[in-house]
């Protein structure tokens, strides 16, 4: 359950932790206080629904809350497996914390609190920027709609008590957050779900900064169709991608610092009123969060942080803060790679940037899933030899699990990868990641929120950086295609309309028939395909080089 003022972070956290429990198999579901009362028609209320002397909104907002909290145990209750509800709402007092503890006990269910304590104006300034956007005021002046938000929040202020270790009879759990990371408080975090959170959480922040995705520039050895080789020999094309990523990263962290430094100088009122609101908190309110306010760089970890096994990745990296742009970091870059060779051939060119501070690390946990006794093999081999063990892949491409030592599926590098994703939202640093296309997959599912059974299908060109924007509400993406050194075959696991890209010409997939083909026989049909024939196929390539590449996104 939530806890805290109105526009303190607490959504940005929520959607947080529900993106990471369901990427790692857990059914985590949103409860919204806030949603549910739009929906009731109660969309458009004013301050006054919040004043703490109007007897009928309190209890209309009490309703309103426990019907929630029923909706969430009903839920919880109804799951067979392990989730997890998150119960939104502001729960500022004890009182209200005391009847969601009662609930949770007489239906068996564990309430940890998690706490969002925030008096950093530029934080408020940015969370009530997106306040004024809701359907609370939708249509209503920027002005008034502000200053009846702060209103808002003085009402919630005059009765807000935070989370003290003596409710529950001592036995409460909570999970204190100070200015979104800035410091963390937990308290009781047994078990492995809540410690999960409590180290996860442990790790994120609202710093700007941009994350680019990647694959590895095309291989020999991947044009040849073989499984888990890696001679780090690349193309013509490969070669040319590696120079032009250089070039790209480049320029993009250029543009981005501009973003961030034109940002930081823009003096809205929306600051001077979150200013002004956080001066003037009540007496009781400051001193509590002077408690918590020393040394907000501090972290405080559980105890159960030891049970996650996590490369020492951070000790690498180091923990530098620059001060390019008052402690902004974005325009640094970390380029995480695989130890596989190609992998450092893709990157060989990053150490040349001039003006940028890069830093190169490698891990083996970006390394390609693996086949086990089947590496070194084509899909062709695999399916005229062992046609058991592919139609048990082409069944469950999420769990098949390649037989013999060593072999994985994607689930094994979902788990694989946790480790990754936590560096990815501990670093303030911008990063580029370089990995082959299934660790792509699975990191990117976890940015964008996809479905578990829909990692193995999608689709991440080759030669192409997916860019990534960590926004409050969702993640942004951006994709874009390096045109000058896009490969003219199409590699092993690509779907048809990257092979429609491939060739250029939107008709040539289906001369071919490859739109009765599934993904797998469409790959095996490409490995079988020379270059030449591939050129002479398509009007288009036959008639004049490629210069361009056009992508398809669904």
């Amino acid at each position: 359950a939530m806890v805290g003022l109105p526009a303190r972070g607490k959504s940005y956290i929520v959607k947080m932790i529900i993106r990471y429990l369901q990427w790692t198999g857990v059914q985590a579901r949103l409860f919204n206080v806030g949603n549910f009362r739009r929906q009731k028609g109660l969309g458009a209320v004013n301050a006054s629904f919040f004043d703490t002397n109007n007897t009928n909104a309190i209890k209309e907002r009490e309703n309103l809350a426990m019907a929630v909290m029923e909706e969430m145990i009903e839920w919880l209750c109804r799951v067979d497996d392990v989730a997890v509800g998150i119960f939104d709402a502001t729960n500022t007092t004890i009182k209200r914390r005391e009847r969601i503890l009662e609930r949770g006990k007489k239906s068996g269910v564990k309430i940890l609190f998690i706490e969002s304590i925030c008096s950093d104006p530029d934080i408020l300034s940015r969370n009530y920027r997106m306040k004024l956007s809701n359907d609370d005021y939708k249509g209503q002046e920027p002005e008034v709609a502000l200053r009846d938000f702060i209103q808002r929040v003085k009402k919630y202020e005059k009765v807000y008590e935070e989370v003290e270790d003596t409710e529950d009879n001592g036995n409460v759990s909570y999970i204190k957050l100070i200015n979104v990371g800035q410091k963390i408080t937990t308290r009781l975090c047994a078990g492995y779900l809540p410690s999960q959170v409590a180290f996860y959480l442990t790790n994120i922040h609202i710093s700007p900064r941009k994350i680019w995705l990647t694959r590895h520039a095309e291989s020999r050895n991947q044009i040849r169709g073989l499984l888990g080789r890696d001679s780090g020999e690349m193309t013509k094309h490969g070669e040319t991608y590696a120079r032009e990523l250089a070039t790209f990263i480049t320029a993009q962290i250029e543009k981005f610092r501009e973003t961030v430094r034109e940002s930081r100088l823009d003096l809205s009122p929306l600051a001077e009123a979150a200013e002004a609101e956080a001066a003037c908190q009540t007496p009781d309110s400051q001193s509590r969060r002077r408690q918590f306010g020393e040394n907000v760089d501090e972290r405080i970890r559980s105890s159960s942080e030891g049970s996650i096994p996590v490369p020492d990745l951070k000790a690498k990296l180091g923990n530098k803060r620059g001060t390019a742009i008052d402690g902004y970091e974005g325009d640094r870059l970390v380029v995480l790679i695989g130890t596989q060779a190609i992998h450092q051939s893709t990157v060989k060119y990053m150490q040349n940037i001039k003006g940028a501070d890069v830093e190169i690390i490698s891990t083996s946990l970006l390394n390609e899933l693996r086949g086990g006794e089947l590496d070194g093999m084509t899909y062709s081999d695999i399916q005229n030899k062992y046609p058991d063990i592919w139609n048990e892949r082409m069944k469950d491409k999420l769990h098949f699990r390649y037989p013999g030592a060593g072999g994985e599926s994607y689930i094994d590098v979902i788990q694989r990868v946790k480790p990754i994703i936590i560096e990815l939202e501990r670093q303030r640093k911008s990063i580029l990641v370089v990995s082959h296309l299934a660790v792509q997959r699975c990191l990117y599912a976890y940015f964008v929120g996809a479905e578990m059974e829909q990692v193995p299908y999608l689709d991440l060109p080759i030669h192409s950086v997916t860019e990534l924007s960590i926004q409050p509400h969702g993640t942004t993406e951006r994709h874009m295609s390096l045109a000058r050194c896009t490969p003219l075959l199409p590699e092993v696991s690509e779907s048809v309309m990257l092979i429609m890209g491939y060739c250029g010409c939107a008709t040539v997939g289906f001369t071919h028939g490859y739109d009765r083909l599934s993904h797998d026989e469409l790959a095996l049909k490409c490995t079988r395909t020379r270059r030449a024939r591939t050129r002479s196929a398509c009007p288009r390539i036959r008639s004049r080089p490629r210069t361009r590449t056009r992508w398809w996104w669904w």
